[in-house]
């Protein structure tokens, strides 16, 4: 029986155009890639924390966090009008 694993090779690719790397380079094909990269990786962050920030954006997050929690698939509104109110009753808010 032949072991597929250990005869492929492990693929890299640019993380930011998604150009094949050779087997020394890690990350970005070139400096021009690991520029734009580092900024578009900055100005997700940015873009995030602003998310976050908003109210909205936090009772979407703590929604998914709840559905997770308890593998349902409420929408925000289902959340806000069912789960809500028995959250805050309880406290753990």
């Amino acid at each position: 029986m032949c072991n597929f694993q250990d005869s492929k090779q492990k693929v890299r690719h640019c993380k930011y155009c998604g150009a094949r790397l050779k087997e020394e380079i890690s990350e970005y094909c070139d400096r021009d890639c690991r520029i734009k990269g580092q900024r578009l990786w900055i100005r997700e962050q940015r873009r995030r924390r602003r998310w976050l920030s908003n109210p909205i954006g936090r009772m979407v997050l703590q929604v998914e966090n709840y559905n997770k929690a308890h593998n349902t698939n409420y929408s925000y509104g289902q959340f806000v009008a069912l789960c809500l109110p028995k959250i805050i009753k309880e406290g753990t808010v």
